[in-house]
């Protein structure tokens, strides 16, 4: 699990393009006139959306067919269903409500459903019941709102003929870059110190341009040179304010700039010069982002392993952790972070497994299809993995021992396959979903398999149920330093793990928030690491 704080990922904004086709005519002697009311919705503990605006298009004049040139945006979390609400509204007066406006249709959707279609989603209208209008079409469509590339500014600055500020030693001198953000100065670079020199040759540094000049070249930026002193505070030497382009021009025609000591107003002292010793730009690699892949066609792909050992409990025991009746913490999980990832696979089908259960033939086994078809382990849907589940549950005994080295290995095996036909046409990622109440039997088979694993498209996400104590678990889920089997290091963190107890069976749909956080992070260290770029970026 990564620190909340120091591993915070910049928030991903997505523009919302909106147009509409084959709108109802409400007007006599014209066209409609349209407008698109926009409403995001946050699930809340109880289960109802609540729905806030994200804003209203411009009012399209006596048009059917309008390309609305107001756009929405939103921050875009993976981990999250993010419910949005479109409503088409005909305006026929100049009053700030829709309320008195003749209704032309609305949708519900998912914003994960827009952003796996970069071509635009399309989607007929829909009465305030939620029943087919016949007529009016609206599309979606989604771009990611990022910064322009940087630069990374390579500079090398030496001094010429500084003062002498102690009395029985030359200077020794360091300097500060400062850059102008509104009525001051805030520093952005401190050089080493170099002892006893008046001539300073100080090392080359990097610096993003952004960092430097806030990506302006004429933007002021100071340089102020100092003298260490071992037992004060710094004597400032001089310093003379000039910008990134004066810098580059420098770096080619060998000028030099003036450093001043300005203190006293009344005598101010010209103290030595700055010369610029190389300057060189260059375009920082582009990194591509997690909506870049899924733009570019990746399936996100979920695998589900479930726990049916012995310690959950009988099952016709209201508390065992299998019990069917209300909803258990294994259905919860499933369905929390089911519902999120399947949105991102096209075809919906889900390899399902269980460990740790005796089958009717009497083998104890660690990787058996939930729907007892070992050669087609697929369920259909959320809704068909929870079926099988509970199918087994009829089928098998709870046995034992915990382990999840097979479980990893048959995932490993998915992924592998992935991997092989991977290509920048055809990307795909696997996610392996395990629940289980207790501790694992086989950890070092464990580690070897999440070591071998983190070689391949696929993370791995582990779910606590009951009240076990998951010491152990939280030693797989490693940010701090990576896994190791023998001599081999995984060469990727792949596990995240939460304790369903976190979050309890009020808050359940919160649980994919948590574990699924950290997998656009991993998607995009996988594909960078086997340099393979977004489909629509080759």
């Amino acid at each position: 699990m990564m620190d909340p704080i120091l591993n915070q990922q910049p928030q991903t904004m997505v523009e919302l393009f909106i147009s509409c086709s084959n709108l109802k005519n409400k007007d006599l002697m014209s066209k409609s006139d349209p407008i698109v009311s926009a409403k995001i919705g946050e699930r809340q503990k109880t289960g109802e959306v609540f729905w806030s605006d994200l804003g209203r298009t411009e009012v399209q004049k006596n048009n059917l067919n309008p390309k609305f040139i107001k756009t929405f945006m939103v921050a875009y979390k993976f981990e999250e269903i993010q419910p949005l609400k479109f409503l088409v509204y005909d305006v026929d007066n100049e009053s700030s409500t829709l309320a008195d406006d003749d209704f032309l249709g609305m949708c519900e959707v998912k914003l994960s459903d827009i952003v796996c279609r970069p071509e635009g989603l399309q989607i007929p209208l829909k009465d305030k019941h939620g029943q087919q209008m016949g007529h009016g079409t609206i599309t979606i469509r989604s771009e990611e709102k990022r910064n322009a590339r940087d630069y990374i500014v390579n500079i090398g600055l030496a001094g010429r003929d500084l003062a002498k500020m102690d009395l029985f030693s030359k200077s020794d001198p360091f300097f500060i870059i400062s850059k102008s953000a509104g009525n001051q100065f805030v520093d952005i670079y401190k050089s080493e110190i170099i002892m006893n020199n008046l001539n300073p040759n100080w090392k080359n540094f990097e610096i993003t341009m952004q960092k430097l000049c806030n990506g302006d070249e004429n933007n002021p930026i100071k340089i102020s040179v100092f003298d260490w002193d071992k037992n004060s505070d710094p004597d400032l030497i001089g310093h003379v304010t000039t910008s990134l382009s004066q810098l580059k021009q420098m770096s080619q025609n060998g000028s030099s700039l003036t450093i001043v000591d300005d203190q006293n107003k009344k005598k101010i002292k010209n103290n030595g010069k700055i010369i610029v010793s190389m300057l060189t730009m260059t375009l920082q690699e582009e990194e591509y982002s997690f909506l870049d892949y899924l733009y570019g066609g990746l399936e996100v792909s979920l695998l589900v392993s479930i726990d049916f050992t012995g310690s959950n409990g009988n099952p016709s025991d209201p508390s065992s952790l299998h019990h069917i009746g209300k909803m258990n913490e294994y259905e919860m999980a499933i369905r929390s972070v089911g519902d999120v990832l399947s949105n991102y696979d096209s075809d919906k089908l889900f390899p399902a497994y269980g460990f740790g259960a005796k089958l009717p033939n009497g083998q104890v086994s660690h990787c058996f299809a939930l729907n007892g078809h070992p050669e087609n382990p697929f369920s259909q849907g959320v809704d068909g993995i929870l079926r099988d589940y509970r199918l087994a549950l009829n089928t098998v005994q709870l046995y034992g021992p915990t382990n999840f080295a097979p479980t990893i290995q048959t995932a490993v095996a998915y992924a592998a396959q992935g991997a092989m036909e991977q290509s920048q046409q055809n990307q795909k990622y696997f996610i392996l979903l395990i629940i289980t109440d207790g501790e694992i039997t086989d950890m070092p088979e464990t580690i070897k398999e999440i070591v071998n694993a983190s070689r391949y498209p696929l993370s791995i996400i582990i779910v606590g149920v009951g009240s076990a104590d998951f010491a152990s678990m939280e030693a797989l889920d490693s940010d701090n330093r990576r896994l190791q089997s023998g001599n081999n290091v995984a060469v990727r963190d792949i596990v995240q793990f939460v304790p369903f107890r976190q979050f309890g069976s009020q808050n359940y749909t919160l649980l994919a928030k948590e574990t699924l956080k950290e997998v656009p992070q991993q998607v995009c260290e996988y594909f960078k690491s086997k340099k393979i770029k977004p489909k629509n970026k080759v």
